[in-house]
């Protein structure tokens, strides 16, 4: 029965000595755990709200068929401006022979 008890001694004391220490050491590691993986889910969460603003962002661009749009509409504007720049090329020589007649005019009189 002595030798029970003194095996039971010795299995208190690695308990003592061997367990508890390192299930207190398991319970830090667990708690040191767990607020990593708290900061981790805040970085997350925020990673997460930024990836949102730019794909909100990125829905306001334009697609390739509007700015294939936009191109072909400035092509016609271009167009346009070619057209009013000879008329108003062929206006400019009007100008002059009215500004001659306004001249005799002006110097007949005069």
């Amino acid at each position: 029965m002595s030798e029970y008890m003194e095996v039971i001694k010795l299995a208190l004391k690695v308990v003592q000595f061997v367990v508890v220490p390192l299930l207190g050491w398991v319970g830090w590691k667990y708690r040191s755990l767990c607020a990593r993986m708290a900061k981790i889910e805040k970085v997350n969460a925020g990673l997460q709200r930024e990836i949102n603003e730019n794909r909100l962002c990125l829905e306001r661009y334009p697609d390739t068929s509007a700015v294939h749009e936009l191109a072909l509409s400035i092509e016609g504007l271009r167009g346009d401006l070619k057209a009013l720049n000879e008329k108003v090329g062929a206006i400019n020589p009007l100008h002059e022979q009215v500004s001659r007649i306004e001249d005799y005019l002006l110097n007949k009189r005069g």
